[in-house]
C-alpha cells in the first residue's frame, strides 16, 4: 500500500494534461494518465519498492506515444478520451471497494491494470506488476 499521502485523481489528471501538452497531443488518454501517475512521489516511491523503475516505465510509454512535432498543442482544456474517463470512473469504483473515501494514485494504478489488454498493463505486466498482485498488496 502507498504509505504517504498520494495525489488525488484530480492532481494526476492535471499532471496527465501537462504530459499531453508537452507531447503536443490534443487529448488526454490513459497513457498520459500513467505518465501523470509517475509524477506522484508517493506512487513512484511505492513502485520502486515493488522493484519497478519509473524511468523504464516512462520510456516504454513514450515509445508507444511519440511526441508530435508538426502539431501545436491545444491551449486550455484538453478533452479526455472515453477510455481515460472510464479509467477515472473505475478508479473511483476501486476506491469504494477498498472503503476509501476518495480515489487516489493506487486506485488509478489498479484501474490502469484492470484491463490486461490495455497499453498500461502491457507496459507494467512484463515489469512484474499485475492487477491481481497490486490488488493483493493494497487490500
Amino acid at each position: 500500500m502507498i504509505s504517504t499521502a498520494p495525489c488525488s485523481v484530480k492532481d494526476i489528471l492535471q499532471c496527465a494534461r501537462d504530459e499531453a501538452t508537452k507531447m503536443n497531443h490534443r487529448y488526454i488518454g490513459t497513457k498520459h494518465i500513467l505518465l501523470g501517475l509517475l509524477r506522484d512521489s508517493a506512487a513512484t516511491d511505492w513502485l520502486v519498492q515493488q522493484g519497478l523503475v519509473p524511468d523504464s516505465i516512462r520510456e516504454a510509454v513514450e515509445k508507444l506515444m511519440p511526441t508530435h512535432t508538426d502539431l501545436r498543442a491545444m491551449r486550455g482544456q484538453l478533452p479526455i478520451t472515453m477510455r481515460a474517463q472510464t479509467l477515472v470512473d473505475l478508479a473511483s469504483k476501486e476506491a469504494r471497494q477498498l472503503d476509501t473515501e476518495e480515489a487516489n494514485a493506487q486506485h488509478v494504478l489498479l484501474a490502469l491494470l484492470k484491463d490486461p489488454n490495455s497499453a498500461s498493463a502491457k507496459v507494467l505486466e512484463p515489469m512484474g506488476m499485475t492487477y491481481d498482485k497490486l490488488k493483493s498488496l493494497v487490500s
